[in-house]
């Protein structure tokens, strides 16, 4: 198999798992955003949204993601990781994706037997 080959599958299978990974990115993302929500100071709409961004998630549901913030910051609540998913990304509320958000995600820390490689690998 040619590099060229194998290129074109990998780029395949990143194309029909482009929902999943980007469930599982995003997921990151609110976590770490849930990890670090103080109830006293808690971060402004368009931080936690820069994040996401910047993390390359492409979505057009921004101003769900800003309304479940805002109305978490209201109530004095820390938000959920998954209902800020799934607010973002409006396809991850289908339940063919529950198991995304059943599990801990692993580490992405790259393996010690194979160090080029994240850990998901």
């Amino acid at each position: 198999m040619t590099i060229s080959q194998l290129r074109c599958r990998v780029n395949a299978l990143k194309h029909r798992f482009a929902r999943e990974l980007a469930i599982i990115q995003a997921r990151r993302v609110a976590e770490a955003v849930a990890d670090h929500w103080q109830r006293s100071n808690p971060p402004d709409t368009p931080q936690v949204i820069r994040r996401f961004t910047d993390a390359r998630i492409r979505s057009n549901s921004y101003g769900n993601l800003a309304e479940y913030l805002d109305e978490s910051r209201r109530k004095d609540e820390i938000p959920y990781p998954d209902v800020m998913v799934c607010n973002l990304l409006r396809y991850a509320w289908n339940h063919r994706y529950d198991e995304l958000f059943r599990w801990d995600l692993p580490p992405q820390e790259p393996r010690h037997d194979c160090p080029n490689l994240p850990a998901w690998v």
